[in-house]
């Protein structure tokens, strides 16, 4: 009977310890993620304003545009799965509307997937300049479809 109940103490102990342990992982994980997203995102941002500067002409390294299209495709698919449940608060610019409508948003992600790797597919071709200017407008279109309904700002 007292090793039943040293037993039992051990094992709730261990339940409560682990609990608590694991729920301040969490919120550690959850302060990690959004500074790992922000990242993803900045650095999204910044394939795309590259990938701009060479369309636009305004830097004339058409031998970086196909790299930079490829860097924002891989990237593209890092989005959706860095917004996870407990990381909707704290120093984010994600409204509350990501986990309310999670399938919608993970539709406009998939979206930005679907435009991003076609950007990449078009440069790979060799496809024509007018060609190439339309894939980019798309996925600046999926962009701005997820920021518009699930970005502060």
């Amino acid at each position: 009977m007292l090793l039943k109940k040293t037993m039992l103490l051990v094992f709730s102990s261990t339940v409560l310890v682990t609990s608590l342990y694991s729920s301040s992982i969490l919120a550690d994980e959850s302060g990690d993620i959004i500074k790992y997203r922000k990242n993803v995102m900045k650095s999204l941002a910044a394939d795309s304003r590259m990938i701009k500067a060479i369309l636009t002409g305004k830097i004339s390294r058409k031998e970086d545009l196909k790299a930079a299209a490829n860097s924002l495709a891989a990237k593209s698919k890092m989005v959706k799965d860095n917004f996870p449940e407990d990381s909707d608060f704290g120093d984010t610019d994600a409204k509350a509307a990501i986990w309310e409508n999670k399938a919608d948003f993970e539709q406009k992600s998939d979206a930005l997937i679907n435009a991003a790797e076609a950007l990449y597919e078009t440069l790979k071709k060799g496809a024509d300049a007018s060609e190439i200017e339309k894939k980019y407008a798309a996925v600046g279109k999926s962009c701005k479809g997820c920021h518009k309904k699930y970005r502060e700002k």
